[in-house]
């Protein structure tokens, strides 16, 4: 064990306290907080990247389940909502319309529709109109199955 002599408690408070007390350097300190941000929305894009590229196929084909003509056809009736699919305007922008009539080919088979729009009348590809997820008499057996329900309950309860 040694003495501490005045130069040296002075030499170590000195710089200890120079480096504690010295304001920072603001370039330096917004520059690491920079670099940071930086990396880490790389590394987000670079997982969203990897998530949603097209090196799993299976996957995609599992989001668009597509039906036959056919299938779709079936679900149109004359005086059913659909909407009408558009590339550069997203899903939820779609207009809603209703179908007014069906126009059928010279083969006989129904390829395009007669659409009643805000703004009017319409001829589109069966292909780019698509139903609702729940049709007009979906609904309407949903609301009897509710309203009779309602009426079982509330006979139950009266006294």
């Amino acid at each position: 064990m040694t003495l501490l002599t005045f130069y040296q408690f002075t030499l170590f408070f000195s710089t200890r306290f120079a480096r504690k007390w010295s304001p920072p350097d603001l370039d330096m300190i917004d520059c690491m907080s920079l670099n940071r941000r930086f990396n880490y929305r790389q590394k987000l894009i670079e997982n969203l990247r990897g998530r949603f590229r097209f090196r799993k196929p299976e996957y995609f084909a599992q989001l668009i389940q597509r039906c036959s003509l056919k299938q779709i056809k079936s679900n149109f009736k004359t005086g059913g909502v659909v909407l009408i699919g558009q590339d550069n305007v997203k899903r939820l922008d779609w207009p809603v319309t209703k179908i007014i009539a069906f126009l059928p080919d010279p083969d006989g088979e129904v390829s395009v529709v007669r659409l009643l729009t805000a703004q009017g009348e319409i001829i589109r590809s069966v292909s780019r109109v698509y139903p609702l997820e729940i049709s007009s008499d979906d609904l309407a057996q949903i609301v009897r199955r509710r309203n009779s329900k309602m009426e079982k309950a509330l006979d139950n309860a009266r006294f």
